[in-house]
């Protein structure tokens, strides 16, 4: 069977299938666990968040109260650990060591929410999130300076990383290994590096971001094939919007992206431009360009 009949079997069969999952998706947490407090208030359980992690059960949900948090997690069971309240939990690291990974998940159908996860200190390769494993939920967090915000990686699978914002990092999200994982609704912008970078994946779905503002919006290399990509917006990105891609798809169910630079017209008015948008020079084609971003 050809490559080009694969990456059709797989936008037929299997992108709908992910896509109704996802629409489906609830935390993947087990209800009947228990509720751990983390914070500074008198009735909370813990002040550290490793310590409410180190004593709780398989699906169990660690709630964090408002303040600043100075740790490095491992996370090795099945938990939802969110804050109280989405932007006013910070957890940061202000080392100067050169390697740390700021929360590390281990476990599978782990869900990470409404958190700001930054880089406060003069450590290099200082990395927001690492994934190791599959079916994990990441959204509705902040990732600043970091060399990396997220990555996945392992052969992790199943992952969805959606409604969070990458800003002022090097790259946004890295992944390396990882397929059939989901990233949609995030903002990429002034990521000195790039928004997303990939590298020996397949069959991940990239919907409904914004790249704004950063070096390059999305970096394939190393046979990162069989992605499918669509219905984003790429804006003023400094060097290129895409680069590296090779037999990757541009388009679903007739919408491709929204390019800042695309010089096509759209005579029937279908918000569809009537010609391809060339990546990297014709490398690849997105079919059907949008005329407008995404909201």
């Amino acid at each position: 069977m050809d490559h080009q009949m694969i990456i059709k079997i797989f936008i037929i069969v299997i992108i709908p299938f992910l896509l109704l999952f996802t629409a489906c998706i609830e935390e993947p947490i087990d209800k009947s666990g228990k509720i751990i407090t983390v914070g500074t208030e008198p009735l909370s359980s813990f002040q550290r968040i490793q310590d409410a992690i180190n004593t709780s059960s398989e699906g169990d949900t660690i709630l964090i109260f408002k303040g600043e948090y100075q740790e490095i997690i491992s996370v090795k069971k099945s938990l939802m650990i969110k804050a109280e309240n989405n932007n006013q939990v910070i957890i940061s690291y202000k080392g100067a060591e050169h390697q740390k990974d700021i929360i590390t998940i281990s476990a599978d159908s782990c869900s990470i929410k409404g958190l700001i996860i930054k880089n406060s200190g003069n450590g290099t390769n200082i990395q927001g999130i690492k994934i190791n494993s599959d079916n994990n939920h990441i959204s509705n967090n902040t990732f600043l300076f970091m060399r990396q915000g997220a990555i996945l990686s392992e052969e992790c699978r199943g992952n969805h990383i959606d409604n969070n914002t990458f800003k002022d990092n090097y790259n946004g999200i890295w992944f390396s290994n990882a397929h059939e994982n989901e990233m949609f609704n995030n903002s990429f912008y002034n990521n000195l590096g790039n928004g997303i970078q990939g590298k020996k994946s397949r069959g991940n779905l990239i919907y409904h971001n914004s790249f704004v503002n950063n070096s390059n919006g999305i970096y394939f290399c190393c046979s990162s094939v069989d992605n499918v990509i669509f219905e984003n917006s790429f804006i003023l990105n400094n060097d290129s919007h895409v680069k590296g891609s090779n037999n990757n798809v541009w388009h679903f169910n007739g919408k491709g992206n929204y390019w800042d630079d695309y010089g096509g017209i759209d005579m029937n008015e279908d918000f569809i431009g009537d010609s391809p948008y060339e990546i990297e020079g014709g490398i690849e084609l997105d079919q059907y360009p949008l005329m407008n971003p995404i909201n």
